[in-house]
């Protein structure tokens, strides 16, 4: 009977694990979008600022870009990766019983990616990336954990 529980509790543990960890990014991600394109320009202080970003011109390899290019680009693309790698972790929770070795992998690079950006977010950034990278790295730590107790027993 323990041997039942070992083989269904393990691959659930890590594929609830796994959803969480994935919707979490998809919300932070669109949340972030969301957020984002409602607050461009809405005060006059940060209309002012987003103007005197667009006066710095950077020399990066490519076309030419004014520091509001790049403060658009990485904030559009850390949506759209966060949104991808979320939806990437729910395919992957989703069609776990084609590959069940995979979500213990899948959950070291959760755990890894939320860790590191965590620990950014937490030295640049606002409190929502905290937040939601932190349920991220909970999810991942708690289904390397219990999906470890469920297979040593």
């Amino acid at each position: 009977m323990s041997v039942t529980t070992t083989t269904t509790t393990r691959p659930t543990v890590l594929r609830r694990t796994t959803l969480v960890a994935g919707w979490s990014m998809i919300v932070l991600g669109v949340g972030h979008l969301v957020t984002f394109l409602a607050s461009a320009g809405q005060d006059a202080t940060t209309s002012r600022e987003l103007k005197r970003l667009a006066e710095v011109q950077v020399a990066v390899p490519g076309l030419p870009h004014s520091l509001a290019d790049l403060f658009l680009g990485f904030s559009l693309t850390m949506a759209l990766l966060l949104v991808t790698v979320g939806a990437l972790l729910v395919l992957v929770a989703r069609h776990a019983a084609q590959a069940p070795g995979l979500l213990a992998t899948v959950q070291l690079v959760v755990v890894t990616f939320a860790g590191v950006g965590l620990v950014l977010s937490w030295l640049y950034l606002p409190l929502p990336p905290v937040v939601g990278l932190s349920i991220a790295l909970a999810a991942g730590l708690w289904g390397l954990v219990a999906a470890r107790r469920t297979t040593a027993r």
